[in-house]
Protein backbone atom coordinates (compact mmCIF):
# COMPACT_ATOMS: atom_id res chain seq x y z
CA UNK A 1 0.00 0.00 0.00
CA UNK A 2 2.37 2.46 1.18
CA UNK A 3 4.92 1.63 -2.23
CA UNK A 4 2.26 3.53 -4.55
CA UNK A 5 1.87 6.08 -2.41
CA UNK A 6 4.40 8.35 -3.12
CA UNK A 7 3.10 8.48 -7.07
CA UNK A 8 0.97 11.47 -5.68
CA UNK A 9 0.41 14.11 -3.27
CA UNK A 10 -1.72 16.60 -2.74
CA UNK A 11 -4.31 17.97 -5.31
CA UNK A 12 -2.99 16.49 -8.74
CA UNK A 13 -6.32 14.69 -10.09
CA UNK A 14 -8.26 17.79 -11.32
CA UNK A 15 -7.10 21.22 -11.69
CA UNK A 16 -8.85 23.28 -9.33
CA UNK A 17 -10.52 25.96 -11.99
CA UNK A 18 -11.94 23.27 -13.30
CA UNK A 19 -13.31 21.81 -10.64
CA UNK A 20 -14.84 25.06 -9.37
CA UNK A 21 -16.38 25.31 -12.83
CA UNK A 22 -17.99 22.14 -12.47
CA UNK A 23 -19.33 22.86 -9.09
CA UNK A 24 -20.74 26.02 -10.05
CA UNK A 25 -22.54 24.57 -12.84
CA UNK A 26 -24.15 21.58 -11.24
CA UNK A 27 -25.63 24.16 -8.78
CA UNK A 28 -26.85 26.15 -11.54
CA UNK A 29 -24.83 29.63 -11.26
CA UNK A 30 -23.14 31.94 -13.46
CA UNK A 31 -20.09 33.56 -13.03
CA UNK A 32 -21.53 36.58 -11.90
CA UNK A 33 -23.78 35.08 -9.29
CA UNK A 34 -20.76 33.06 -7.64
CA UNK A 35 -18.49 36.19 -8.14
CA UNK A 36 -20.91 38.84 -6.84
CA UNK A 37 -19.43 40.75 -4.08
CA UNK A 38 -16.52 38.81 -3.89
CA UNK A 39 -14.51 39.58 -6.48
CA UNK A 40 -14.89 40.30 -10.18
CA UNK A 41 -16.16 38.06 -12.75
CA UNK A 42 -13.08 38.20 -14.79
CA UNK A 43 -11.00 37.27 -11.43
CA UNK A 44 -13.37 34.17 -11.59
CA UNK A 45 -13.22 33.51 -15.28
CA UNK A 46 -9.72 33.27 -15.33
CA UNK A 47 -9.40 30.74 -12.43
CA UNK A 48 -11.86 28.08 -14.10
CA UNK A 49 -10.92 28.47 -17.39
CA UNK A 50 -7.22 28.82 -16.91
CA UNK A 51 -6.40 28.32 -13.53
CA UNK A 52 -4.58 31.31 -12.52
CA UNK A 53 -3.95 31.77 -8.81
CA UNK A 54 -6.53 32.88 -6.08
CA UNK A 55 -5.70 33.32 -2.31
CA UNK A 56 -6.79 31.15 -0.17
CA UNK A 57 -9.57 33.41 1.40
CA UNK A 58 -11.30 34.28 -1.83
CA UNK A 59 -11.39 30.40 -3.27
CA UNK A 60 -12.56 29.73 0.36
CA UNK A 61 -15.39 32.51 -0.03
CA UNK A 62 -16.61 30.66 -3.63
CA UNK A 63 -16.72 27.71 -1.96
CA UNK A 64 -18.79 28.93 1.30
CA UNK A 65 -21.06 30.34 -1.16
CA UNK A 66 -21.30 26.61 -3.61
CA UNK A 67 -22.04 25.27 0.41
CA UNK A 68 -18.70 22.86 -0.32
CA UNK A 69 -16.17 22.41 3.04
CA UNK A 70 -12.58 22.80 1.90
CA UNK A 71 -11.84 19.33 2.84
CA UNK A 72 -14.59 18.20 0.66
CA UNK A 73 -13.56 20.30 -2.20
CA UNK A 74 -9.93 18.60 -1.67
CA UNK A 75 -11.10 15.34 -1.49
CA UNK A 76 -13.03 15.86 -5.07
CA UNK A 77 -10.03 17.22 -6.52
CA UNK A 78 -7.99 14.00 -5.78
CA UNK A 79 -11.31 11.72 -6.72
CA UNK A 80 -11.17 10.21 -3.39
CA UNK A 81 -7.88 8.60 -3.53
CA UNK A 82 -5.50 9.46 -0.11
CA UNK A 83 -2.77 11.33 -0.42
CA UNK A 84 0.59 9.42 0.84
CA UNK A 85 0.47 11.30 4.25
CA UNK A 86 -3.14 10.02 4.21
CA UNK A 87 -1.90 6.09 2.97
CA UNK A 88 1.34 5.97 5.38
CA UNK A 89 -1.44 7.19 8.51
CA UNK A 90 -4.07 4.51 7.79
CA UNK A 91 -1.07 1.73 7.02
CA UNK A 92 0.18 3.28 10.87
CA UNK A 93 -3.05 2.84 12.35
CA UNK A 94 -3.94 -0.74 10.95
CA UNK A 95 -0.55 -2.25 12.05
CA UNK A 96 -0.96 -0.40 15.65
CA UNK A 97 -4.39 -2.29 16.02
CA UNK A 98 -3.01 -5.67 14.61
CA UNK A 99 0.53 -5.35 16.98
CA UNK A 100 2.53 -5.34 13.80
CA UNK A 101 4.54 -1.98 13.94
CA UNK A 102 7.63 -3.50 13.23
CA UNK A 103 11.04 -1.80 13.14
CA UNK A 104 11.16 -2.26 9.15
CA UNK A 105 8.27 -0.08 9.35
CA UNK A 106 9.08 2.23 11.94
CA UNK A 107 12.43 2.55 9.49
CA UNK A 108 10.69 3.25 6.43
CA UNK A 109 9.19 6.40 8.69
CA UNK A 110 12.40 7.56 9.71
CA UNK A 111 13.49 7.34 6.17
CA UNK A 112 10.60 9.32 4.61
CA UNK A 113 11.70 12.15 7.30
CA UNK A 114 15.16 12.33 6.36
CA UNK A 115 13.90 12.75 2.85
CA UNK A 116 11.01 15.08 3.11
CA UNK A 117 12.02 16.86 6.37
CA UNK A 118 8.18 16.43 6.88
CA UNK A 119 8.06 16.52 10.77
CA UNK A 120 4.60 14.10 10.13
CA UNK A 121 6.81 11.17 9.66
CA UNK A 122 9.06 11.57 12.80
CA UNK A 123 5.82 11.81 14.69
CA UNK A 124 4.63 8.66 13.23
CA UNK A 125 7.76 6.99 14.04
CA UNK A 126 8.02 8.53 17.53
CA UNK A 127 4.64 7.50 18.79
CA UNK A 128 5.30 3.78 17.23
CA UNK A 129 8.28 3.66 19.01
CA UNK A 130 7.19 4.66 22.27
CA UNK A 131 4.39 1.96 21.62
CA UNK A 132 5.95 -0.68 21.50
CA UNK A 133 8.28 0.41 24.14
CA UNK A 134 4.85 0.79 26.10
CA UNK A 135 3.69 -2.90 25.02
CA UNK A 136 7.75 -4.34 25.81
CA UNK A 137 7.62 -2.24 29.63
CA UNK A 138 10.36 -0.56 28.70
CA UNK A 139 10.13 2.60 30.34
CA UNK A 140 13.50 3.68 31.97
CA UNK A 141 15.93 3.39 28.81
CA UNK A 142 17.68 6.46 27.52
CA UNK A 143 16.22 6.19 23.88
CA UNK A 144 12.51 5.78 25.22
CA UNK A 145 12.84 8.71 27.59
CA UNK A 146 14.64 10.82 24.49
CA UNK A 147 11.80 10.18 22.34
CA UNK A 148 9.32 10.83 25.00
CA UNK A 149 10.85 14.05 25.74
CA UNK A 150 11.26 15.06 21.98
CA UNK A 151 6.95 14.26 21.84
CA UNK A 152 6.25 16.09 24.90
CA UNK A 153 8.21 19.37 23.61
CA UNK A 154 6.37 19.20 20.75
CA UNK A 155 3.00 18.98 21.83
CA UNK A 156 3.91 21.55 24.09
CA UNK A 157 5.68 23.93 21.78
CA UNK A 158 2.71 23.70 19.64
CA UNK A 159 -0.05 26.55 20.26
CA UNK A 160 -3.02 25.60 18.05
CA UNK A 161 -3.78 21.84 17.79
CA UNK A 162 -5.49 20.41 14.64
CA UNK A 163 -6.61 16.80 14.20
CA UNK A 164 -2.76 15.63 14.29
CA UNK A 165 -1.65 16.64 17.41
CA UNK A 166 -4.97 15.66 19.20
CA UNK A 167 -4.22 12.35 17.90
CA UNK A 168 -0.90 12.63 18.95
CA UNK A 169 -1.62 13.17 22.33
CA UNK A 170 -4.40 10.92 22.97
CA UNK A 171 -2.41 7.92 21.65
CA UNK A 172 0.69 8.86 24.02
CA UNK A 173 -0.86 10.13 27.25
CA UNK A 174 0.70 7.19 29.42
CA UNK A 175 4.42 9.05 28.23
CA UNK A 176 3.37 12.22 30.36
CA UNK A 177 4.56 12.41 34.25
CA UNK A 178 1.27 12.76 36.47
CA UNK A 179 3.43 16.01 37.55
CA UNK A 180 4.32 17.27 34.11
CA UNK A 181 0.79 16.60 33.24
CA UNK A 182 -0.60 18.57 36.28
CA UNK A 183 1.80 21.14 35.12
CA UNK A 184 0.21 21.78 31.60
CA UNK A 185 -3.61 20.61 32.23
CA UNK A 186 -5.06 24.14 31.80
CA UNK A 187 -3.20 24.46 28.64
CA UNK A 188 -3.74 21.65 27.16
CA UNK A 189 -7.79 20.98 28.13
CA UNK A 190 -8.18 24.52 26.30
CA UNK A 191 -6.17 23.32 23.83
CA UNK A 192 -8.76 20.24 23.79
CA UNK A 193 -12.12 21.97 23.44
CA UNK A 194 -11.42 25.15 22.00
CA UNK A 195 -13.57 23.84 19.04
CA UNK A 196 -16.22 22.43 21.40
CA UNK A 197 -18.91 23.83 19.43
CA UNK A 198 -18.26 21.97 15.96
CA UNK A 199 -19.56 18.90 15.50
CA UNK A 200 -16.75 17.83 13.33
CA UNK A 201 -14.45 17.90 16.06
CA UNK A 202 -16.38 16.30 18.41
CA UNK A 203 -15.52 12.55 18.40
CA UNK A 204 -11.84 13.45 18.56
CA UNK A 205 -12.96 15.36 22.24
CA UNK A 206 -14.30 13.03 23.00
CA UNK A 207 -11.41 10.34 22.87
CA UNK A 208 -9.33 13.15 24.80
CA UNK A 209 -11.67 13.96 27.68
CA UNK A 210 -12.23 10.54 28.12
CA UNK A 211 -8.98 9.02 27.74
CA UNK A 212 -7.76 11.50 30.48
CA UNK A 213 -10.32 10.91 32.96
CA UNK A 214 -9.22 7.29 32.65
CA UNK A 215 -5.26 8.14 32.97
CA UNK A 216 -6.21 9.79 36.22
CA UNK A 217 -8.84 7.22 37.70
CA UNK A 218 -5.75 4.70 37.32
CA UNK A 219 -3.32 7.04 38.91
CA UNK A 220 -5.87 7.56 41.14
CA UNK A 221 -5.35 11.52 40.73
CA UNK A 222 -8.36 12.78 42.08
CA UNK A 223 -6.87 16.57 41.26
CA UNK A 224 -6.40 15.43 37.10
CA UNK A 225 -9.64 13.37 37.28
CA UNK A 226 -11.71 16.55 38.43
CA UNK A 227 -10.14 18.96 35.87
CA UNK A 228 -11.26 16.43 32.53
CA UNK A 229 -14.82 15.98 34.71
CA UNK A 230 -15.20 19.82 34.82
CA UNK A 231 -14.40 19.81 31.14
CA UNK A 232 -16.98 17.41 30.30
CA UNK A 233 -19.79 18.85 32.48
CA UNK A 234 -18.90 22.29 30.97
CA UNK A 235 -19.38 20.91 26.99
CA UNK A 236 -22.80 21.43 25.86
CA UNK A 237 -25.86 18.78 26.26
CA UNK A 238 -25.60 17.70 22.41
CA UNK A 239 -25.94 14.58 20.53
CA UNK A 240 -22.98 14.98 19.66
CA UNK A 241 -21.71 14.35 23.17
CA UNK A 242 -24.06 11.92 24.32
CA UNK A 243 -21.20 9.04 24.34
CA UNK A 244 -18.69 11.48 26.23
CA UNK A 245 -21.64 12.61 28.64
CA UNK A 246 -22.75 9.12 29.50
CA UNK A 247 -19.29 8.46 31.08
CA UNK A 248 -19.94 11.67 33.53
CA UNK A 249 -22.16 9.87 36.25
CA UNK A 250 -19.40 6.80 35.89
CA UNK A 251 -16.43 8.60 36.70
CA UNK A 252 -18.13 10.86 39.02
CA UNK A 253 -18.46 8.34 40.97
CA UNK A 254 -15.24 7.48 40.79
CA UNK A 255 -13.84 11.07 41.71
CA UNK A 256 -16.16 10.65 45.10
CA UNK A 257 -14.33 7.08 45.82
CA UNK A 258 -11.07 9.32 45.56
CA UNK A 259 -12.05 11.51 47.96
CA UNK A 260 -13.87 9.28 50.30
CA UNK A 261 -12.86 6.09 49.55
CA UNK A 262 -16.38 4.78 49.69
CA UNK A 263 -18.19 3.81 46.44
CA UNK A 264 -22.14 2.84 46.41
CA UNK A 265 -21.89 -0.40 44.06
CA UNK A 266 -25.82 -0.71 43.38
CA UNK A 267 -25.72 2.98 41.90
CA UNK A 268 -22.66 1.92 40.44
CA UNK A 269 -23.93 -1.82 38.62
CA UNK A 270 -26.87 0.29 37.25
CA UNK A 271 -24.78 3.15 35.72
CA UNK A 272 -22.54 0.35 33.85
CA UNK A 273 -25.79 -1.31 33.16
CA UNK A 274 -26.60 1.72 30.98
CA UNK A 275 -23.99 1.00 28.65
CA UNK A 276 -25.23 -2.71 28.13
CA UNK A 277 -28.52 -1.35 27.52
CA UNK A 278 -26.95 1.21 24.40
CA UNK A 279 -24.73 -1.58 22.89
CA UNK A 280 -21.49 -1.55 24.80
CA UNK A 281 -21.46 -4.04 26.88
CA UNK A 282 -18.07 -4.80 26.15
CA UNK A 283 -17.01 -1.35 27.21
CA UNK A 284 -19.18 -1.39 30.28
CA UNK A 285 -16.48 -4.47 31.17
CA UNK A 286 -13.77 -2.55 30.78
CA UNK A 287 -14.98 0.28 32.98
CA UNK A 288 -15.73 -2.44 35.64
CA UNK A 289 -11.91 -3.20 35.78
CA UNK A 290 -11.15 0.33 36.42
CA UNK A 291 -13.02 -0.18 39.56
CA UNK A 292 -11.90 -3.51 40.28
CA UNK A 293 -8.16 -1.87 40.01
CA UNK A 294 -8.94 1.08 42.19
CA UNK A 295 -10.57 -0.63 45.32
CA UNK A 296 -7.81 -3.03 45.08
CA UNK A 297 -4.81 -2.02 47.32
CA UNK A 298 -1.82 -0.93 46.15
Amino acid sequence: MIENASKREGFTSMKQGDLLKKLRKERNLSQKSLSQGLSSRSTLSSFENRNTHLSSELLFNYLDRLNITPNEFRLLLNEGDSTKKQKYSAEYHYRHYEQTLTSEFLELLQTEYKQTNDVFYLLLYLQGYLENARQAGDFDSDLFKKHAKMAQDYLFRIETWGNFEFSFFINLLFIFDESILQHHIESILNKITVHSDDYLYSNIISIALLNGCHYAAIKRNKSLLQEFLQKIIDLPDSIHYFYLKSHQAFYQMIYTYLLTKEIDMDKMNKQLEVFKQIGYQTHGERLRLIIDKLITPN
